[in-house]
């Protein structure tokens, strides 16, 4: 019962650390692929949907679209290069 208890406390640490990403150098690798789309998969659909809103406020070239946890990056000039 003890390893029970202590797996299920190292789940919940690992669930608590949240994903640092550094948005600069993924929208530089979104600007690098060639069909200028990219799909990210966030934490949650509540981070998924403050993160599109926090990347149209900071990029206006972006569209950004959400499905469940999944955030859809594409740029607005992008026609499948």
């Amino acid at each position: 019962m003890g390893a029970v208890l202590e797996n299920s406390a190292t789940q919940r640490e690992e669930l608590e650390v949240a994903k640092r990403r550094d948005w600069s150098h993924i929208i530089d690798r979104l600007n690098e692929s060639p069909r200028g789309e990219l799909r990210i998969r966030m934490g949650s659909p509540g981070s998924a949907q403050v993160t599109r809103c926090r990347l149209l406020e900071e990029w206006s070239n972006l569209e950004v679209t959400t499905v469940r946890e999944i955030l859809h990056l594409r740029l607005k000039n992008a026609t499948g290069r």
